[in-house]
């Protein structure tokens, strides 16, 4: 079992390429589609990359693959911006192939955020990924998981 860490981050700007559940194709798709486009992006804050998964009232939701930006770097064509507002997160680390992050998001929702007596919100969640992610299907790769949670509902329980 993880105990995810706390942190809480300034709201950020992500420009990148999306992919919808009505969209053909998978997310790795979207990534390989991605990759080759980086250079067109301007104003970038950071070396890590970002998987955003923007969940919409209807149950639908949008996975954006993209890079941290200014906050008025202009959108190239093809690509979209997503606003991510300031938020507290849990943070735990997904470890191997990406093919198991659905199942390292499971346990956190199901297993170790109740048992650190944190309460997930609504909210944009996202992976971040920095210099040890050593390729999709790499056995040691680390994939770090933002998950929007309640920091005043820890601190009405102690």
């Amino acid at each position: 079992m993880q105990t995810p860490s706390l942190v809480t981050r300034p709201a950020f700007r992500v420009i990148g390429m999306q992919w919808q559940q009505s969209d053909g194709g998978t997310i790795a798709q979207l990534w390989t589609r991605f990759v080759p486009r980086i250079p067109e992006i301007q104003g970038v804050q950071s070396a890590n990359s970002y998987g955003v998964c923007d969940a919409h009232p209807d149950g639908s939701w949008r996975y954006i693959a993209g890079l941290e930006v200014a906050a008025d770097a202009a959108v190239p064509a093809g690509m979209v911006a997503i606003d991510i507002p300031a938020q507290h997160y849990a943070v735990v680390e997904h470890h191997g192939p990406v093919q198991g992050l659905p199942d390292t998001f499971s346990a956190a929702y199901t297993e170790w955020l109740p048992e650190a007596g944190l309460v997930a919100v609504p909210g944009i969640e996202f992976e971040l990924v920095d210099s040890r992610f050593l390729g999709p299907e790499h056995p040691d790769s680390v994939v770090e998981l933002y998950i929007p949670v309640n920091m005043d509902a820890t601190d009405d329980d102690a």
